[in-house]
Formats: C-alpha cells, sequence, structure tokens
C-alpha cells in the first residue's frame, strides 16, 4: 500500500511545562494546563495520526503518558530545549524529536552550551528543529535589541529543518522563518505550541507508513505545512484555560468556600494581567521584527 500523508502537531506542551508570566510588578512561573493522556485522546479525536509532547526541557509529560499507555505506537518522547546564541546571548529554542532518557539527561547538561548541544544532537542523528526563530522572549527584549537578521541566519544554518509556522506567532514571524527556510533550502515544521490544551492548531505532513518514516521525511525535508496564525483572541482564550485549570487544580487541593470564594474573585484582575500581558508582548514582538537589522 502507498504511504499516505500523515498529521503530527510538532509542538505541543502539557501541564509538566512552566512559563514564567510578566504581571509588570511582579514575575510569577505558571503551569501549563493539558493532562497529557487527555491532550494524546484530542490530538487522535481532531485528526491527528502521530503525536508528541514538547515540554520545556523535560520528557515528563512523554513519560507519564506513556506509563498510562504503554501499548502507544504512534507515540514518541520529544522536548524543547532552551539554549542560548552564544555571540547575542538571545535565547534559542530547539525541538527535539524521539529522544531516549539518557539522551534527554545529556541534552540538560549541554543544553546552554550552543555548540556542543548542537554537536550532540547530530552525534546521535535526533531529528531537531529551530522553533520561531523570529520570536523574542519579551522580557528580554531590551538585551537583545537589535538583533541582526544575518546572526539569526547563521544560526539556522546549524539545523535541517525550521519551525516555519506557530500558531502563537504573529504572521510576518512565521513569512520570515518560512523565506529563510526557502534561502537556505531547509525543511519546514508547523505546530501549535499550545500550552493550555488547543493541540492541533497546525500541523506537519509528511507521507509515511509510522512515526519514524514520518521524522525520517521530516529531517529531509519532504513535509507541507497547515499553516495558523497569531490572532488575539485566540492567545486570550488559551491564556484563559490556563488560568482556569490552574484555578481549578488549586480549588481541588485546597478545597473550601475561602478559596473558592478568592479564585472566583480574582478572575476578574487575572483577565485584566491576561489582556494586559497579550497587548504588551504583541507589541514587543512588532516592534523588534520592525527594528532588526540586516
Amino acid at each position: 500500500m502507498k504511504d499516505s500523508f500523515k498529521k503530527m502537531d510538532m509542538h505541543v506542551h502539557t501541564r509538566f511545562s512552566t512559563e514564567e508570566l510578566d504581571l509588570g510588578v511582579i514575575k510569577v512561573t505558571v503551569n501549563m494546563a493539558g493532562d497529557p493522556v487527555s491532550m494524546y485522546k484530542k490530538a487522535k479525536a481532531l485528526g491527528m495520526d502521530f503525536v508528541t509532547f514538547t515540554d520545556h526541557n523535560t520528557i515528563d509529560g512523554c513519560l507519564y503518558l506513556l506509563e498510562k499507555m504503554p501499548q502507544l505506537k504512534d507515540f514518541v518522547i520529544s522536548e524543547e530545549i532552551t539554549t542560548f546564541d552564544p555571540k547575542y546571548k538571545f535565547v534559542i529554542h530547539i525541538n527535539a524529536y524521539s529522544i531516549t532518557k539518557p539522551q534527554h539527561k545529556r541534552i540538560t547538561k549541554l543544553r546552554e552550551d550552543f555548540p556542543k548541544l548542537i554537536n550532540y544532537l547530530k552525534g546521535q542523528n535526533i531529528v531537531y528543529t529551530y522553533n520561531h526563530p523570529y520570536w523574542h522572549r519579551y522580557y528580554d527584549y531590551i538585551t537583545t535589541m537589535p538583533k541582526p537578521m544575518q546572526r539569526v541566519y547563521e544560526i539556522a544554518k546549524n539545523f535541517r529543518v525550521i519551525e516555519a509556522c506557530n500558531s502563537f506567532r504573529l504572521k510576518k514571524q512565521n513569512q520570515m522563518a518560512k523565506d529563510m527556510a526557502k534561502s537556505l533550502n531547509l525543511g519546514v515544521t508547523a505546530g501549535s505550541d499550545c500550552h493550555g490544551e488547543s493541540i492541533g492548531r497546525a500541523y506537519t505532513l509528511a507521507k509515511a507508513k509510522n512515526v519514524k518514516e514520518f521524522l525520517k521525511e521530516v529531517k529531509a525535508g519532504r513535509t507541507s505545512i497547515h499553516e495558523k496564525n497569531y490572532a488575539f483572541k485566540d492567545f486570550y482564550q488559551e491564556c484563559m484555560n490556563i488560568f482556569s485549570i490552574n484555578a481549578k487544580k488549586i480549588r481541588e487541593e485546597y478545597p473550601s468556600r475561602e478559596i473558592r470564594t478568592i479564585t472566583k474573585l480574582i478572575q476578574p484582575v487575572a483577565k485584566f494581567f491576561i489582556r494586559r500581558h497579550i497587548r504588551k508582548n504583541t507589541q514587543i514582538q512588532k516592534k523588534i521584527i520592525k527594528n532588526m537589522k540586516k
């Protein structure tokens, strides 16, 4: 039987990821939303043939799923690695796919040394991608401006595959990533980058019979992508979902009338700060893109 096009959202976070949220006065570390088992089931219901989780610097979400559903043949262990440009010190995110526990441990030790990390990924024949290359971690924006576009190209030359569509990045950022991939003759992927359960917003397609063949096609650059770009309402809903799930978790852990009242009263405040955070972040991303130097 001929191979058919298969789908995979290649950038997915579960509750095992954490994120730093800038509330203006303080910065708060927040757990993301999404139970691995329910996320897997949702991905399959949405038509994803293969599934992976790419939590921040951890494979715990992947291991949790496989502990609950050890029979899976369409799932691979992956992670999103946070590393840094050795020259300008800006953050670089890399997805590494189908890795083992020992590989994850080694990646953890090497992740702050970009050249050594890249050499290791290449040496282990791991499929890895340069995620959202024109995104900027917003609370580092002062120290990373201006970010030379040529430097992004130099970094990209260490990769064979670029994340050309991230569903929570600006259309301009995704277009710049696609243009760079075309210019450097690199493969492309797409992923939702969901942190609040909205898996499947963007995904990668490739002809394959199984997940191993799918990743082989990704590495070879024989893919197409289903695209969806940033929209305020989508990002707001994603953030509110994260808030709601964390609030529910607090109520379950501390089942008292006082806690229920507090979480209910804080919701309007959360809405205000979330809207403020999204608008601020979007403005910064647009400003940095506009001021990037060749």
